[in-house]
């Protein structure tokens, strides 16, 4: 009889893995494999906050989905514990362990926890960030292997997570390369997230804790990576680790696996009992060095006490030997380029060719003047009205408008308060801004009063609109998201994205759907914020969702100020051909804004380098630096990060003598218009550093990293990769003249 085909998929938990067939265990390892289970949950709302799009993964404990927050838009994954196991007491309590575990540790190599709840129906489920990149196990399936340097600066970071974790009482216990999630941090591919401390456990659980979640008899943990202390299932400290991750070492280096067997009962015996080949024997073609052999070895050796006896000691020794192999060390993390001006940005209160806004009433009728006008009207455009009509606003006697014609019949509009100052001529309005600005062009009848009574109804319908504070009615909530988005933004240009992004979630909240244009202007302004700290995927959706509320206003340059930001995040994600459509369509759309065109070339210029097209960045980002000379100002914040940009381009195809001096330029625009804790300045000490490791002048780059770490301890939070890129790059030259 013909043997009916078994298409139910399965997946190997230790590897991650998925098989379709009659195997029932993974040809690598040996692990059972495990069904993965149809569901009837995408589609579905969780919590009244997630939305289900679809299953991503299967473990032991449990199913992983992705998922939107419905109001924060915001991609998350949402793990749930399988219902059979729901019914076990102890399982139960575990996963309620594992949220309080993981969501209590903060640390930029260890997977963000936002959210932990239980369903209707009595399930578990813990919301963490969505990570779009590749499994350690994916990298090095099939056998494969990776080169030493590669393998170095992860098991490195690895180190660093699990460090923090132990510092804080928690065993991770299931160390393998699918729970080592490589994704993209701008300059480096391999930024590692440690995932799912789902069977994770106190060190020290305090009085009441101890609550038998780990059982005499219940093993835990995946077969090629347990410890022997795991296998004979014992108690189990930090040093567990320290064991699995040398498992993972010895896998990811020789492409082999360090232990071997047929089921699980074997991998047991061996790992208490039996000594991995040496590299000689396995792989000598990989020329693994002695010395990272004895190390990888004493983490692996079968008695704790005969191990490294915490990460720290072994991250130590991995420094040790990272400065010893030859290969390119990474360069800094980049940071957003664009400097925000209170009183000319998006989002500032203002009505201009930015906005794109068209009134009629009656005889009148504004139009947005051309992209341009505001900034080249003449002197002779802006002629002293006649036969002025005068309105009072108010209480404050020096606000005041006055309307009456030019002598070309056009009409002249002056505006004058202690914020504002307007004045018109020539057929066009325009309000020259010291806190705001109004653009636009009146056409009305002649007659002096219907000119002066035309005037002050659009001046008071563009001032309404523009949201110009304490005019016409303007509301509190209003006055406050203003001062929220200005105050955000000036800790934005300072660097202090903390304290920016608290400010514009709270402006988020009041601006509601009631003032539409201001939510999208704090969402674009969050949107940049999280891309310069590395959060992609959310800052797509924030730049995204702003995009969507200008395009119902058609502002083409605040749409284009979105594209550029969207595709530079697609950039980061791997997303080439998406990039270069938003990035291509923000340029158009800003052919006649100089600013606004070298950002979109900015942009164009990461996405080519990351493609290798070097040569093609560097002709952009010098296109980009005139433009932005002329339109900013040669001392300006945002010539300083053109010349950064430009100097990474050099540096990128070794051109060091044309980076250095672009560097130093930045640096000292920097230090002359910045607090001297700006994170700004410290990317330019990151920059120099990066500059003289690569020219040998390890004491010099030694120091400039030291000032960069000194400036980010002060100003950045403890989890944000920016600073543990930096602790990384100074530990490396500290371990590398110490030896000298």
């Amino acid at each position: 009889m013909a043997q009916i085909e078994d298409t139910q998929k399965k997946i190997c938990v230790a590897c991650g893995k998925e098989f379709t067939g009659h195997l029932t265990a993974c040809p690598e390892d040996g692990t059972t494999l495990t069904p993965l289970r149809t569901t009837d949950l995408v589609g579905t709302v969780l919590g009244d906050r997630y939305e289900i799009q679809e299953l991503i993964g299967d473990g032991a404990m449990g199913q992983v989905y992705k998922a939107k927050h419905r109001l924060l838009k915001r991609t998350v994954a949402v793990k749930m514990m399988h219902p059979n196991l729901v019914s076990g007491a102890a399982a139960l309590k575990r996963f309620q362990k594992e949220a309080e575990l993981a969501s209590a540790l903060n640390h930029p190599n260890i997977l963000t926890v936002y959210d932990f709840g239980v369903t209707d129906d009595g399930v578990p489920y813990l919301v963490m960030a969505y990570l779009q990149g590749t499994s350690l196990a994916t990298a090095i399936s099939g056998g494969q292997n990776l080169e030493l340097k590669r393998g170095l600066h992860i098991f490195k970071q690895v180190s660093l997570g699990l460090a923090h974790a132990h510092e804080h009482g928690v065993v991770h216990r299931d160390i393998k390369p699918s729970n080592i999630m490589l994704v993209q941090l701008d300059n480096d591919p391999d930024f590692v997230k440690i995932l799912d401390f789902g069977i994770a456990k106190l060190l020290t659980p305090s009085e009441g804790e101890t609550n038998n979640l780990t059982r005499t008899g219940e093993v835990f943990g995946s077969p090629p990576y347990m410890s022997p202390e795991q296998c004979r299932a014992k108690a189990v400290d930090a040093r567990s680790d320290v064991y699995s991750l040398g498992c993972v070492m010895y896998r990811t280096l020789s492409g082999k696996q360090p232990i071997t067997g047929h089921d699980l009962i074997e991998y047991l015996y061996k790992h208490v009992n039996e000594i991995p080949p040496s590299f000689d024997t396995v792989c000598p073609e990989h020329n693994i060095p002695q010395e990272l052999e004895r190390t990888i070895f004493k983490a692996m050796a079968k008695q704790p006490d005969d191990r490294f006896q915490s990460m720290i000691e072994l991250r130590a020794a991995l420094d040790e030997i990272y400065q010893t192999v030859p290969g390119e060390s990474l360069t800094r993390t980049d940071i957003a380029r664009i400097e925000i001006d209170p009183d000319t940005a998006v989002g500032a209160s203002t009505i201009s060719e930015n906005h794109g806004i068209s009134v009629s009433v009656g005889n009148v009728n504004t139009q947005p003047p051309a992209p341009g006008t505001a900034d080249n009207a003449t002197d002779e455009n802006k002629v002293a009205a006649k036969a002025p009509a005068s309105l009072h606003v108010g209480s404050d006697s020096h606000s005041s408008i006055t309307a009456g014609s030019t002598s070309s019949g056009a009409v002249n509009i002056s505006l004058t308060s202690p914020a504002v100052t307007a004045v018109t001529g020539d057929g066009t309005s325009s309000l020259q801004k010291k806190n705001a600005s109004v653009s636009g062009k009146a056409s009305i009848l002649k007659s002096p009063a219907a000119m002066g009574l035309a005037a002050i109804v659009v001046l008071g319908i563009l001032a309404t609109a523009a949201g110009l504070s304490g005019m016409f009615g303007v509301s509190e909530a209003e006055n406050k998201v203003e001062e929220a988005l200005k105050s955000a933004r000036s800790d934005y240009n300072k660097g202090l994205y903390p304290q920016a992004k608290q400010k514009l979630r709270a402006a988020i909240k009041l601006a509601g759907p009631t003032n539409s244009v201001k939510n999208g202007d704090c969402r674009y302004l969050l949107g940049v914020i999280q891309y310069a700290q590395g959060d992609y995927d959310d800052a797509q959706n924030n730049l995204e969702t702003a995009r969507t509320i200008f395009e119902k206003t058609n502002d083409s340059n605040k749409i284009a100020d979105c594209q550029s930001y969207i595709g530079r995040a697609e950039t980061a994600m791997g997303q080439f051909a998406q990039a270069e459509k938003d990035l291509q369509h923000s340029l158009t759309l800003r052919s006649k804004n100089k600013a606004g065109e070298a950002d979109s070339l900015t942009g164009l210029a990461y996405l080519h380098m990351k493609q290798h097209k070097n040569a093609a960045a560097v002709q952009e980002l010098e296109q980009a630096l005139v433009l932005t000379e002329k339109a900013r100002g040669a001392d300006s914040q945002d010539t300083a990060s053109a010349l950064n940009d430009l100097g990474q381009a050099y540096q990128l195809i070794g051109n060091f003598k044309e980076a250095e001096p672009l560097y130093k330029r930045a640096l000292a625009i920097r230090q002359n218009q910045l607090d001297g804790n700006s994170p700004f300045i410290a990317d330019s000490y990151n920059c120099l550093g990066a500059l003289c490791v690569s020219t040998g002048r390890i004491a010099e780059a030694k120091r400039y990293y030291s000032q960069a770490l000194a400036i980010q301890q002060k100003s950045l939070s403890p989890s944000d990769p920016r600073l543990a890129q930096t602790r990384q790059q100074y530990a490396d030259l500290v371990l590398r003249t110490s030896r000298h």
